[in-house]
């Protein structure tokens, strides 16, 4: 008997491993770039940096959640768990996990008199993983219909 393995579990902690591991090169070169200067960058841009520190504990804890959740669901233990809660965490673990180094990134690129196109993009992104979840959302649960549909036809 051949059995088949779902490793999607598995990527979730490898993703926040490697936003981890990003993440201390990107904090070294925030460093490199106020080390002559007064302010750090929490004094100067400190709505991003703490966004970025929140938006990797959220991602952790989310990553750790989605991995619990798909052993579960693979165990079959977990059959009542609504698609919508899954599809709303992973939309969570997908927003963070971006805003993690991005946030980072727009304050070693982006002056800070020019604060109004961090909030832009930030906005933009969060747009963007909103309508992905949404149209997944929605693909799945036109495929669930059908696959209903299929065995109502059978009966």
């Amino acid at each position: 008997m051949i059995q088949i393995h779902d490793y999607s579990a598995i990527l979730y902690l490898m993703y926040t491993a490697t936003l981890v591991t990003i993440y201390l090169p990107i904090i070294s070169l925030l460093q490199l770039k106020f080390q002559n200067k007064k302010n750090s960058p929490f004094e100067t841009s400190g709505f991003f940096m703490n966004l970025s520190v929140v938006a990797l504990c959220i991602a952790t804890a989310t990553s750790g959640v989605l991995f619990y959740i798909n052993h579960r669901l693979q165990n079959s233990t977990m059959e009542d768990f609504s698609l919508v809660r899954y599809m709303i965490l992973k939309g969570v673990f997908s927003f963070f996990g971006i805003i993690t180094p991005v946030s980072l990134i727009l304050v070693l690129i982006i002056p800070n008199n020019l604060d109004w196109i961090r909030y832009v993009i930030i906005c933009v992104l969060l747009g963007v993983v909103a309508i992905s979840n949404f149209r997944v959302y929605k693909k799945l649960n036109d495929m669930e219909d059908d696959i209903n549909m299929e065995a109502h036809q059978m009966v």
